[in-house]
C-alpha cells in the first residue's frame, strides 16, 4: 500500500544543506556572563548550536532572522542586518508555548541567542547558538535538565521560523505503508497539521497500535547535540504536555539506541498508565527519528493476553519491513 502525503506537511530537502560548524565560534558573539543570582549555579558553556543554509542573500537571511527573533519576543541587541555576528539580549521570560510546559519549574534560567551569518554560493550560511545562563531545577527530570531543554527547543523554534520564512516550496514524496504487519491489519488513516496518523488493529483482539509519520525540517541541518536527539526530546516533551491535561501517570522512559545497520538515528521508549472512565490502559510509545521524518508507534495495552510483547513485536516487524521508507514523488505530488 502506498500512502501519499499532502504537500503542506512536507519538507523541501533542497531547502537546506549542511553547513560546517568548524570555525564558527570565533565569529559568533559569546553569551553574556551569567548573573550572580543563579541559585543552582551557572549553566554549562556548550549550549545548543545549529547551522544551516538559507536559500537567498545575506541581507534576506538577516531580515528574516531579525523578524523571527522579534516575533518570538527576543529583544535584539545587535541586529542581524548583514554578514557577521548578531546577538539578542538575554531573555528571562518563558515564551507562551513553553510557559506551562511540564519539563521546567517556575524559575526561568535565562537564555541568550547569538549567531553568525556568512555569504555562501547564492545563499547565506546561518549559525544559531542558544545558551542558558543558569542551571534550572524542577520539571520532568527523566527528559533532561530544564536549562538544556530550553536551549535545544529555543534553537529548534528559531531555526524553523527562519526556514519557513524563506518561502521555498516543499518537495512532496511518497511513503510505503504495509497493509498488514504481523497479526495487525491496517484500519485507516487521517492527516492533520502534525502528520499522517494510521491505525492498526490486532485480529480477534481489542489490541491496537497507532502510527504517526511526521516530516522534519532537520534533514540537512547540523546540530550540536545531534538533530535527531533534539527532535526526539521535542516529541516527548509535546507528548508529556498533552498527557498532563488528563489522568496519566508516567511509568517509564528509556533511550533507544540504534544498531549499526539501523536507518533511524535516535529514539525513546515512554510508557504511561492512562485512566479513562475508571479504566486503566497502559500506553507504550516508541519514537524513532529518521533522516527527514519521525516515526511514532503508540500501543494501547488493555487486558489482552501478552499485549506488551505483541505491541513490541509489531514495532520490530514494522521497522524490519522498511515501514516508512520514502522515495520521490512525481511533480504533481502523487506517487507513480
Amino acid at each position: 500500500m502506498t500512502l501519499f502525503r499532502a504537500s503542506r506537511f512536507l519538507i523541501a530537502p533542497a531547502l537546506l544543506r549542511a553547513a560546517a560548524l568548524a570555525g564558527q565560534d570565533s565569529a559568533a558573539v559569546h553569551p553574556a556572563t551569567p548573573p550572580p543570582s543563579c541559585e543552582a549555579g551557572a549553566a554549562d558553556e556548550d549550549g545548543a548550536r545549529m547551522a544551516f543554509t538559507f536559500p537567498g542573500t545575506v541581507e534576506r537571511a538577516a531580515e528574516q532572522l531579525d523578524a523571527a527573533l522579534r516575533a518570538q519576543g527576543y529583544p535584539v541587541q545587535q541586529p542581524p542586518t548583514a554578514a557577521g555576528a548578531w546577538a539578542a539580549l538575554p531573555s528571562h521570560t518563558w515564551r507562551p508555548k513553553h510557559e506551562d510546559a511540564v519539563w521546567h519549574g517556575p524559575t526561568h534560567p535565562g537564555l541568550q541567542l547569538t549567531g553568525d551569518i556568512q555569504p555562501g554560493v547564492d545563499s547565506a550560511e546561518v549559525t544559531l547558538l542558544a545558551r542558558a545562563l543558569c542551571r534550572s531545577e524542577g520539571g520532568v527530570s527523566e527528559l533532561g535538565s530544564a536549562d538544556d531543554l530550553l536551549e535545544r527547543f529555543s534553537a529548534l523554534d528559531l531555526m524553523l521560523d527562519v526556514v519557513r520564512r524563506s518561502g521555498r516550496p516543499a518537495t512532496p514524496f511518497r511513503m510505503q505503508v504495509p497493509q498488514r504487519v504481523g497479526e495487525f491489519m491496517f484500519e485507516g488513516h487521517l492527516e492533520d497539521s502534525s502528520g499522517v496518523h494510521m491505525r492498526y488493529g490486532a485480529m480477534n483482539s481489542t489490541l491496537s497500535v497507532s502510527v504517526t509519520i511526521s516530516t522534519s525540517w532537520l534533514q540537512d541541518v547540523r546540530c550540536t547535540p545531534s538533530c535527531a536527539q533534539m527532535e526526539v526530546q521535542q516529541v516527548v516533551a509535546d507528548d508529556l504536555q498533552r498527557l498532563s491535561r488528563i489522568q496519566a501517570t508516567l511509568t517509564g522512559m528509556d533511550a533507544l539506541v540504534p544498531g549499526a545497520s539501523d536507518r533511524w538515528q535516535a529514539g525513546q521508549y515512554v510508557t504511561h498508565d492512562i485512566v479513562h472512565e475508571g479504566r486503566t490502559t497502559a500506553r507504550h510509545l516508541y519514537i524513532y527519528a529518521f533522516p527527514g521524518y519521525t516515526l511514532l508507534f503508540r500501543g494501547f495495552v488493555d487486558d489482552s493476553p501478552g499485549g506488551v510483547e505483541r505491541v513490541r513485536a509489531f514495532v520490530a516487524a514494522a521497522l524490519a519491513s522498511g515501514f516508512g521508507s520514502t522515495s520521490p514523488a512525481d511533480p504533481r505530488g502523487r506517487g507513480r
